[in-house]
């Protein structure tokens, strides 16, 4: 069940509130963003929200370090109940459009998902426990392909946030572009890749550039073998940062999935992997 709420102008679909209200719970909660990807809304993550929250009754009820883990998502600027125009979430000749500003058209998409997870963790206490104390110890963030893109860069940009888990995401935007539109034939300019784009936005602000925030949390990759539209490949020269920089051990701490069979899909194996290593996050009460 998910309880419906508008915090700065934008639909949240936050589940297991109602079951953390009913109970008249007392201790801490833990809030994970959960984003969906491109050509989607928010209620495809419906799954693995529900798998979340149901982490809530397999805590021991007298832990002192459990939390109540709450999940909210929203929909995309121009997906779901935000559409404006289609056309603009199409990719490089698309069978139903040529979209030629797809490049920046995806990079406004995350950007735009990071910034409202910076503004919810902001304001989201004061929605839905307005008369408390706080109660909201850790935040994270996860997401599904440009939903994955976006955790990596809502993770760069806001150290609130401790843990990020990425599945089939990219976190070196300039090396999936150039991947796409190279496997295109088309050219590496405009007006499919602006050279002025790539200099001025994504070089200064995607998450391969500034990735410090990515070294001390709990950080969860997964991609597939099979992918083919968001090669693991392309994580490579992000995965090896966090390989040399983490502060924690690998497997434990952090740790990078490639799942052999997988394509651009979620599996049964990757849902259990983000259930378990969220509900270890939910323990540390971080903040």
């Amino acid at each position: 069940m998910s309880t419906n709420l508008v915090v700065g102008g934008v639909n949240l679909s936050i589940y297991g509130l109602e079951e953390y209200k009913s109970k008249q719970e007392n201790c801490p909660v833990s809030v994970i963003f959960s984003l969906h990807g491109r050509l989607q809304n928010a209620e495809e993550m419906t799954k693995i929200n529900t798998a979340l929250t149901d982490l809530n009754s397999k805590a021991p009820r007298d832990a002192s370090s459990r939390t109540h883990l709450l999940v909210v998502s929203f929909d995309h600027v121009n997906h779901g109940s935000r559409l404006v125009d289609n056309n603009k979430n199409l990719a490089w000749r698309d069978t139903e459009y040529d979209n030629r500003t797809h490049a920046m058209d995806m990079w406004s998409f995350q950007k735009s998902a990071a910034d409202t997870v910076s503004l919810l963790i902001d304001l989201l206490e004061f929605y839905i426990f307005p008369e408390q104390n706080t109660k909201i110890v850790q935040y994270g963030v996860l997401g599904f392909s440009l939903g994955g893109h976006a955790s990596y860069l809502a993770s760069s940009k806001d150290s609130r946030l401790s843990l990020c888990v990425a599945l089939v995401g990219c976190a070196d935007y300039e090396a999936l572009l150039k991947y796409r539109a190279s496997s295109m034939d088309l050219p590496l300019q405009a007006p499919y890749l602006p050279e002025r784009f790539l200099t001025n936005v994504v070089r200064k602000l995607d998450t391969i550039q500034q990735p410090e925030n990515l070294f001390s949390i709990k950080l969860l990759m997964i991609n597939g073998g099979q992918d083919k539209l968001v090669p693991a490949k392309c994580n490579t020269d992000f995965v090896e940062k966090v390989r040399t920089s983490h502060k924690g051990v690998e497997g434990k701490d952090w740790e990078w999935l490639i799942l052999p069979s997988l394509g651009h899909e979620w599996s049964a194996e990757m849902i259990q992997s983000c259930t378990q290593w969220c509900f270890e996050w939910m323990h540390n009460k971080t903040m």
